[in-house]
């Protein structure tokens, strides 16, 4: 860790499962390099997880994730190690962080192993920007949380009304992971069509935003949306791995395809898109990744063996869905359940 004249402290407010997530604030300055004075923060005895979220210009990332016993816990960044990585993962095993524009996060820990040590920690933000001023924010979590509050806001012609049996689905697959899905929201809005969206991860400006931001206007409730809405090519994506916990802002959104079709029950098909989408938005990656260089990236899990078997793998195409890639295994688990979404 650098040494630097100037220390800001910062105290972190301890949020117990069912609370609000904390509003946005604490302004850092970068130096040349892109890396920001250190931001310090408090973890408490029982604490379950710290999210990091940093939000501003240029791509953004972590330098740097020090707990209280001294042990470095993120991939190491500054200006030119974001440049490169982006649009991929940055690191390896269970510190690799996925550099976003706008609004980044992080989640801690990802394995039962790794140490969450009582005390006094410190983070420092980066950027692609040197001299920019961010946002960063550290959200400890304390005590168990299972439930994931979400919103249905259909743009297509598929309805929010009543319940659709993917969503039912989802829960199901949701709940082998110790997951409790609740629906505390459901709104059809205009149809907008088709919309193009971009191949590999959604920029800031993308067609997508604009609907993120009305589904955000429209709700009545602080669940994470999931916005039905027919994408070219047909897909669908979480705005973040994971999603920062706030729900005005753009990466507060989950976004499927409901006409996506596949062989078999297609309803389990397209409950099994939502609840990946949705373990990603909680933290997981896929079981098999790619770096900047294109080298194939394993997630950080033991008992995650081969990429098409898990929630967070990829089924056989043009085949139907198998209970085996719908499972979560106990690791994957342990890494959702970190999740400042839950409750």
């Amino acid at each position: 860790m650098r040494n630097t004249a100037l220390l800001l402290l910062v105290f972190v407010t301890i949020f117990g499962c069912g609370q609000a997530p904390p509003l946005r604030g604490t302004e850092v300055s970068t130096d040349a390099s892109g890396v920001s004075e250190p931001v310090w923060f408090q973890v408490p005895e029982g604490a379950r997880s710290i999210t990091v979220v940093v939000s501003g210009e240029g791509i953004l990332g972590l330098a740097s994730l020090t707990l209280a016993d001294g042990s470095e816990q993120s991939s190491r960044a500054d200006a030119s190690v974001l440049g490169a990585a982006y649009p991929t993962w940055l690191g390896t095993g269970a510190q690799r962080q996925f550099p976003r524009h706008g609004t980044f996060a992080f989640q801690y820990p990802m394995l039962a192993s790794q140490p969450m040590p009582v005390g006094v920690g410190a983070v420092r933000a980066a950027t692609t920007i040197p001299g920019a001023r961010l946002g960063v924010d550290v959200i400890v979590r304390s005590g168990a949380a299972r439930t994931l509050h979400i919103s249905i806001v259909s743009f297509a012609s598929t309805p929010a009304e009543p319940e659709l049996p993917s969503i039912a689905q989802a829960r199901r697959l949701l709940a082998a992971g110790g997951v409790e899905l609740v629906v505390d929201e459901r709104i059809t809005l205009h149809d907008v069509g088709v919309i193009e969206t971009p191949t590999q991860i959604p920029e800031p400006d993308d067609l997508s935003v604009p609907l993120v931001r009305e589904a955000h206007a429209a709700l009545h409730t602080d669940a994470l949306p999931i916005l039905l809405v027919e994408l070219h090519p047909g897909t669908a994506f979480s705005r973040g791995i994971p999603v920062p916990p706030w729900r005005d802002d753009d990466e507060f959104a989950v976004l499927v395809d409901p006409t996506i079709t596949w062989p078999g029950d297609v309803d389990l098909a397209l409950g099994r898109v939502m609840a990946h989408e949705l373990g990603h938005a909680m933290g997981l990656p896929h079981v098999q990744d790619f770096d900047a260089t294109g080298a194939v990236l394993d997630d950080p899990f033991d008992d995650t063996q081969h990429w098409d078997e898990t929630l967070m793998g990829s089924p056989d195409a043009g085949q139907p869905i198998s209970d085996i890639e719908c499972a979560i295994t106990p690791e994957q688990a342990f890494a959702m359940t970190r999740s400042a979404l839950l409750e």
